[in-house]
């Protein structure tokens, strides 16, 4: 996540404001919504976005806000190279527990995977198992690099292609763990 992608998911939904916190969070809202926010000191905001430590994404319980219509930063690179990218893309197809990648709905209520769920800024895939197998949960669900999902039915009608889950794990940069409304399935 990095304040770019959050507000690209956001103006695709036709949102104004995006907020970020936590290193990973995206939030969406209309103008209404800053009412909500106290302004805090800058200093808040003090947690780099996960997988792309050059920006920051807000703090513990604080966040940063865009303009999503007028504030669109620049593009900073990953800490992590495309060849290395593409190799970690390439290789989730010889893992024998990696099911895909799906289509996640931008609705809380509609979610693919309504089981146990968890966000860590450290996530990674064997986290994600273990907390889905301690909750006696069959399937395994990333979203975003800090998200886990779990479930025992998912439909794998909303097949993505593999590129569309790029996001790497919060606690392991050489691990892919879903995307913007893309859930790595194991």
């Amino acid at each position: 996540m990095d304040p770019g992608l959050c507000i690209t998911h956001c103006t695709d939904y036709l949102f104004k404001f995006v907020a970020l916190s936590n290193g990973s969070e995206c939030r969406c809202g209309k103008s209404k919504s800053l009412q909500g926010f106290t302004k805090v000191n800058d200093t808040n905001c003090n947690i780099t976005c996960v997988g792309n430590s050059s920006y920051i994404c807000g703090g513990a319980k604080s966040y940063i806000i865009y303009d999503a219509e007028t504030s669109l930063p620049s593009h900073k690179p990953p800490n992590i190279t495309i060849n290395e990218k593409l190799a970690i893309i390439n290789n989730l197809k010889n893992d024998d527990l990696y099911l895909g990648c799906i289509k996640e709905s931008p609705y809380c209520n509609q979610r693919m995977f309504n089981g146990t769920s968890q966000n860590l800024p450290n996530m990674t895939i064997d986290k994600c198992i273990e907390i889905c197998e301690q909750n006696n949960f069959k399937y395994v669900g990333l979203e975003i690099g800090t998200q886990c999902f779990c479930t025992n039915n998912y439909n794998n009608v909303n097949q993505l292609d593999i590129s569309e889950c790029s996001s790497n794990c919060g606690g392991n940069n050489s691990q892919i763990c879903g995307g913007p409304l893309a859930i790595s399935v194991y």
